[in-house]
Order: structure tokens, then C-alpha cells, then sequence
């Protein structure tokens, strides 16, 4: 009986997102369902409400997301990302692995439609790809997810390592694999029968892409070699960021 609740209760919540509802409120509605679904005075639901709203936990998760958006539109904004594709494209010698590149450095940064981001910077990195528009555009979602089981920022990991109350590495560690089997079966099925033409290369330098690549290369040290928290890894580079990012002075 109790699956047979959960089960409908999981079942209105994919519902209301189906419907275009806001993940968040449809969660919420979900929540309230389960407390009215179990015997729960509606008193202790709503005490629960409040706890939930207020704790430690939840205030942090919500300012750790709030930061990891204001950064990754910080980079949007700067053209932080194309300068850093263009960089890279003008000393990779395998346009395949720049294509790659293209899409799985954006994915580093989760961000509302950044597949929509990211698709500019594989079409270019992809002049000279005799592939059609839909194999671009797998090449383009499959390459920007393959970093999310093993990328520190990304909110399910956070969630993991919060809730679960396990060190952010160890969160890592358990989930090496993942890119390695994505990577491999998305270059398999991705490149499969894909002919490269020779195409004129812009120019660039190695040291120019780690310029525009520092500031997401900080978050990964701060956030594992040096095992800092994440909200204090994304703080200093949003900081770092805004201080060394600001536009030139006309």
C-alpha cells in the first residue's frame, strides 16, 4: 500500500511537470500530498514546513545555487566561454576533440538552457563536419552532460553530499566511471561515419584558453584538491571573477 502512494504521489508530480508546472511548486505539491496522504496532523505538517524552510541545509543549498547561477551568467556575459572555444580550436589538432570540447567545457557550468549555449560554440567548432543538423545536436547534448556525475558544482551532487553528509570527494570518487563510459559510447555513436574537412583555423595560443579557462579550473582546486567547501570555492571565484573580469575601461 505504502508504494502503491508513492507511486501516485511521484506519478502527479511528473504530471505537473509534464504540464509545464514549475518543478519546485510541483515538488511542493507533492510534499503536501504525502502529509496528507499519511496521517500527519496538519499542524506537524506545516511545523515540518517551517523547519525544513529554516535549516542549516536547505539556507545553504539555496545561496550555493543562487551563486552558481549569478556565476555562470557572469561568464555568459562576459564571453568568458567563446573565447575560451576559439582559444582552444587554435591548437587542437583534431577538430573532433575540439567539437567535444565545445560542448562538455560549457557543460562544466550548470545553467538554465545551456544545451541552447553551447550550440553556437559546436557549430562553429564544427565548420568543415560533413554531419547533419540532429547529429550536431546530439554531438552538442551528449558531450555538455557528460561531466555531471563528476563535476563538484553541479546541484545533484551537492544534494548528495549535503543530505548524505559525505565529503564532496568522496561523492567524486564514487562516480569516476561516468564520464569514461559517456564519453566513450557518445564518440562511438556520435562520430560514427562523420567526414572532416581542412578548414582555416583562427588563431590563438594554449595560454590565452587557460586565461578564460581559470576561472572554472579555481572552482575544480578549491573544490578537491584543497577539499573546500563549495559554496566557499564559488564565492572567491565569483569574486576573483568580478574583480579581474570587469570590461576595459573606454
Amino acid at each position: 500500500m505504502t508504494l502503491i502512494k508513492l507511486g501516485i504521489t511521484f506519478f502527479i508530480i511528473i504530471f505537473l511537470i509534464t504540464r509545464k508546472v514549475s518543478p519546485g511548486i510541483s515538488l511542493l505539491i507533492g510534499g503536501l500530498l504525502l502529509g496528507f496522504i499519511y496521517p500527519i496532523p496538519f499542524k506537524e505538517l506545516l511545523k515540518h514546513l517551517l523547519i525544513t524552510s529554516i535549516s542549516k541545509d536547505t539556507l545553504k543549498l539555496t545561496i550555493m545555487l543562487c551563486m552558481i547561477y549569478f556565476f555562470a551568467n557572469l561568464l555568459q556575459d562576459k564571453k568568458i566561454l567563446t573565447k575560451m572555444i576559439k582559444n582552444l580550436d587554435s591548437f587542437i589538432p583534431n577538430r573532433k576533440i575540439t567539437i567535444f570540447l565545445s560542448a562538455s567545457l560549457v557543460g562544466l557550468i550548470p545553467m538554465p538552457g545551456g544545451a541552447l549555449f553551447s550550440a553556437p560554440l559546436v557549430e562553429e567548432s564544427a565548420r568543415g563536419m560533413v554531419a547533419t543538423n540532429e547529429r550536431k545536436a546530439y554531438l552538442n547534448y551528449w558531450f555538455r552532460h557528460v561531466w555531471e556525475g563528476v563535476f563538484p558544482i553541479y546541484p545533484a551532487l551537492i544534494l548528495i553530499s549535503i543530505f548524505l553528509k559525505i565529503p564532496m570527494r568522496t561523492v567524486l570518487l564514487a562516480h569516476f566511471i561516468l564520464p569514461i563510459l559517456q564519453i566513450s559510447a557518445g564518440w562511438l555513436i556520435g562520430y560514427r561515419g562523420v567526414k572532416l574537412e581542412n578548414i582555416k583555423r583562427e588563431k590563438g595560443s594554449f595560454r590565452e584558453f587557460l586565461k578564460y579557462f581559470s576561472p572554472i579550473l579555481l572552482i575544480i582546486l578549491l573544490s578537491t584538491v584543497v577539499s573546500l567547501d563549495v559554496v566557499y570555492a564559488i564565492l572567491i571565484t565569483t569574486i576573483l571573477s568580478l574583480i579581474f573580469l570587469k570590461p576595459k575601461s573606454k
